[in-house]
């Protein structure tokens, strides 16, 4: 019996080291998770006070009777007059063309319902852009105007324009049907 117990002693010892290595890194682990966890929120409350989100399909977007556009930001926040929407992108990588062109038509739209949006934040999770936005709808309507105006071309029976690459045309709904796919 003595032998068998020095035998579970000295397995015991092994597997502590391993077990003592495992330990380490999980918590460093999640040191390093909460950190990045903790940064993107501070950013957030950096900006004010949070004053509205959007909670899901069920909320109704914004519309802007004089632009007729429609939309609306992930989150607003109001630091001492000044509302800053922001937009979240849930992939890696550069904030793109088409990510504040859809946050300052989001800013348009809830313009038309009160919110006076001064600011616009495309956030993905390695980048983060801030825009200040023009003090007059109509300045920041002539900004996304020529994409608007091809939105509704395409909507009413028009054709945009095909950029194909592989992971978008993976993606797209009209991947079958269109001349230009990439894959």
């Amino acid at each position: 019996m003595s032998d068998l117990f020095k035998e579970f002693v000295r397995l015991f010892r092994d597997f502590q080291e391993i077990w003592l290595i495992f330990l380490t890194v999980f918590v460093i682990s999640l040191v390093v998770l909460n950190a990045r966890r903790g940064r993107r929120h501070s950013t957030d409350s950096e900006v004010g006070d949070l004053i509205w989100v959007d909670e899901g399909r069920h909320v109704k977007p914004f519309f802007h009777n004089g632009f007729k556009v429609v939309g609306k930001p992930d989150a607003m926040y109001n630091k001492n007059g000044l509302i800053t929407a922001i937009e979240y992108k849930s992939r890696r990588g550069p904030v793109f063309e088409s990510d504040w062109v859809q946050a300052f038509t989001a800013a348009l739209a809830a313009r038309g319902s009160g919110f006076k949006v001064r600011q616009v934040v495309v956030k993905t999770k390695s980048e983060q852009k801030a825009f200040d936005l023009p003090k007059e709808d109509l300045a920041l309507f002539n900004i996304v105007r020529p994409f608007v105006e091809r939105v509704r071309s395409i909507q009413n029976g028009g054709y945009g324009e095909a950029s194909p690459s592989k992971p978008k045309c993976r993606a797209c709904a009209y991947r079958l049907e269109c001349r230009d796919r990439a894959i």
